[in-house]
């Protein structure tokens, strides 16, 4: 796509709670439905973008970037500016900016998703059973961030280098894991485990997955149970 005549260029500042929700695709997105040119990017300040195309155009982005904002985003002001255009086609998610100073809310952690939820009950998926999966409308926020902006080597997952699965829905545009900071499966994410200090339960960590183990010491079944148990299985 070219740039078209009689465009404007905007630099647009959104404030809020912005970073980890999902707004540096949701703006991708939505800037290359509308055909504008530009970038957006997070910074230690909220989310920055500039965009260019026709005025009407650009107003309308402005307006949905608060009306249609990700369901996790809380939008506190938006301004804009013009600027002097660039030619230049297409829309990307530029790198972080950092060194700006400045305050911004942190998200909580969010809930694992209706979407997320159906993958881990799955016995056909590649993420059945996996307790850390996420996308950008779940998962941790709050508990693995280090560091302002947000973004995957200023969180705890900075040590895990996402598989090719992982990458591949990372960088996927029409994904709900495009550029979710947090995402990973089995084969590159963090795992459960669980260390006991009484010999009594030395078979249960080494035998069964680590979250059953866990409930079944702090939750013994009781004496009928197991003998209801056994008389089933006869």
């Amino acid at each position: 796509m070219g740039i078209v005549a009689n465009t404007e260029r905007w630099a647009i500042r959104i404030h809020g709670t912005v970073q980890g929700v999902g707004f540096r695709p949701f703006v991708f997105r939505l800037a290359t439905r509308l055909k504008l040119a530009g970038e957006v990017g997070n910074d230690e300040l909220g989310v920055w973008c500039e965009a260019q195309g026709p005025a009407k155009v650009l107003a309308e982005f402005v307006r949905r970037l608060e009306t249609d904002s990700p369901p996790l985003a809380r939008v506190q002001s938006i301004t804009t500016r013009p600027i002097e255009e660039v030619g230049g086609p297409g829309f990307e998610i530029a790198a972080t900016k950092r060194g700006a100073g400045g305050l911004m809310a942190i998200p909580p952690d969010v809930s694992t998703c209706a979407a997320c939820m159906s993958e881990v009950l799955d016995p056909a998926d590649r993420r059945f059973g996996y307790p850390f999966t996420c996308c950008t409308d779940c998962g941790p926020r709050y508990t693995v961030v280090r560091e302002l902006p947000y973004d995957r080597e200023a969180t705890s997952l900075a040590d895990f280098a996402m598989c090719e699965y992982c990458q591949a829905e990372y960088g996927d545009p029409a994904g709900r894991r495009f550029h979710a900071q947090a995402n990973c499966c089995a084969d590159c994410g963090p795992a459960l485990g669980i260390s006991v200090v009484s010999s009594e339960f030395a078979h249960m960590a080494s035998a069964r997955a680590p979250l059953d183990a866990a409930i079944e010491m702090i939750f013994p079944p009781s004496p009928q149970s197991i003998s209801s148990t056994r008389m089933s299985s006869h």
